[in-house]
């Protein structure tokens, strides 16, 4: 819901807050009477407006809004006596009187169903669904009781159908009460997480639920089975305990903000991975996060088909019964990783989400760095393997030098050694020994030059 929408919504209740007032003549009554009718439908309107903007993809905020307009329109009444009311809107006044109490239902189920968009255990729903009949066979009652009212005829006698008001009325407030109790043991039952995720929301459900209990003793009284409860007492405790009411939708609406805060914190987990994360860290990260000690991460070890903890060791999913659950996380190539967390935290899908998606950035940058090192790896290992084949080429080299240059040297050295030796006995013969050697020398010439060119250079015919 924008902002503006919200505005529209919140003008719409104070001006339906004021005519509903005056349409069910509650101005008869003594100021504090309409102030504390009026504080707590515009309470939770307010309340649901804020909790809408803020997390618009969560229903709560919506219904808490369709609560508050149901306690505007048809707020439950106990009036003192001598206040005197006329018969101006009497239809309108009947209309309203057919709906009293569904703003308690839909509290009782925006609780069941935070904070996903339906209740997901079994027993709630079927609750739902008993308030759900209760609620429409106490609005059928009311509507034949007034028909004379509101169609101008009798569908029964008023004193026939007088019982039956009560008896529906005990329904009501019986079947509110029931589930005031499971949404109690729903809390008394959650993990520590559990309840600091869902524990504001659950008591307040529970409060509202509960809260029409003190006005059962009007149908009993009705009925003839307990005495009535003197006046200067009941309508004060009766507006009391609706005074109560006010922490409901401000109860509700701080359990919206804490799931909010919740998926907020999954960026300051990021933060505080560090620049090379790892599955150690990211899950200390979402345990800070998430309130969640509990929560682990098994990331896929495609060698044993199977999860494995942070030390490589194999490991479990939860089974179905258990506090925990597991959610899986796929790519494209199959099973990546599984996030076992507390079974609480996947009441609210939008926050399971948003740890996987911080577990996919995690996986993709320990698999990115992996790529990054093997690759580095084999550029390491490519250029050792050029070096040892440059080595290997120069020993190659020296030793062509050592066996063919440096021996032709000195065999020369060993000829020009003869010749300087020859020359003091026979001048004669060291010239020609001379000349011979250099022969040599020019004939093996260039010690580039292959040696078959200098062999076919040195058998050539004058």
């Amino acid at each position: 819901m924008t902002r503006r929408a919200a505005l529209l919504v919140a003008g719409l209740a104070l001006v339906a807050g004021l005519i509903s007032e005056h349409v069910r003549q509650v101005w008869t009554q003594p100021l504090w009477v309409p102030l504390t009718d009026l504080l707590i439908g515009w309470t939770l309107v307010g309340c649901g407006l804020i909790g809408a903007v803020t997390r618009p993809n969560q229903l709560a905020g919506r219904r808490i809004v369709f609560a508050g307009f149901l306690w505007i329109v048809a707020a439950p009444r106990q009036w003192f006596g001598d206040t005197g009311r006329t018969d101006d809107f009497l239809q309108l006044d009947a209309a309203s009187f057919t709906l009293v109490g569904w703003s308690d239902a839909v509290l009782a189920f925006t609780a069941f169903a935070f904070a996903g968009h339906r209740p997901q255990r079994p027993r709630d729903r079927v609750m739902v669904v008993a308030l759900v009949a209760a609620f429409a066979a106490q609005t059928l009652i009311r509507t034949v009781f007034s028909a004379p009212d509101l169609f101008g005829i009798d569908l029964l006698d008023r004193d026939t159908i007088m019982p039956w008001v009560a008896y529906v009325d005990l329904a009501r407030v019986g079947a509110l009460a029931i589930a005031g109790v499971l949404l109690c043991q729903r809390y008394l039952a959650a993990t520590p997480p559990g309840r600091r995720l869902l524990g504001p929301v659950l008591l307040a459900g529970a409060a509202s639920c509960l809260a029409p209990l003190y006005a059962a003793w009007y149908p009993l009284s009705q009925l003839g089975l307990i005495s009535p409860v003197v006046e200067d007492v009941a309508v004060p405790g009766f507006w009391l305990s609706n005074a109560l009411r006010m922490l409901v939708p401000i109860a509700m609406l701080f359990g919206i903000l804490r799931q909010r805060r919740a998926r907020g914190a999954v960026a300051a987990a990021l933060a505080s991975v560090g620049l090379r994360p790892s599955t150690v860290e990211l899950e200390r990260s979402l345990a800070e996060a998430f309130g969640d000690p509990s929560i682990r991460v098994l990331p896929w070890d495609p060698a044993t088909g199977g999860y494995v903890d942070a030390a490589g060791r194999p490991a479990a999913l939860p089974d179905a019964g258990d506090e925990q659950v597991a959610t899986l996380v796929s790519g494209e190539t199959g099973p990546t990783a599984a996030l076992v967390h507390d079974r609480s935290l996947a009441e609210d899908p939008t926050i399971v989400a948003a740890g996987v998606t911080l577990l996919r950035l995690v996986l993709d940058n320990t698999r990115l760095s992996r790529d990054l090192r093997r690759q580095l790896d084999e550029v390491r290992e490519s250029r050792a393997r050029i070096v040892h084949a440059g080595d290997a080429e120069r020993h190659r080299i020296e030793r062509n030098l050592h066996d063919g240059v440096q021996q032709r040297l000195l065999a020369l050295a060993l000829r020009l050694r003869r010749a300087a030796t020859a020359a003091q006995a026979d001048p004669d013969a060291s010239s020609a020994l001379a000349g011979g050697a250099g022969k040599r020398s020019q004939a093996r010439g260039c010690l580039d030059c292959p040696p078959r060119r200098h062999r076919a250079r040195r058998y050539a015919p004058a």
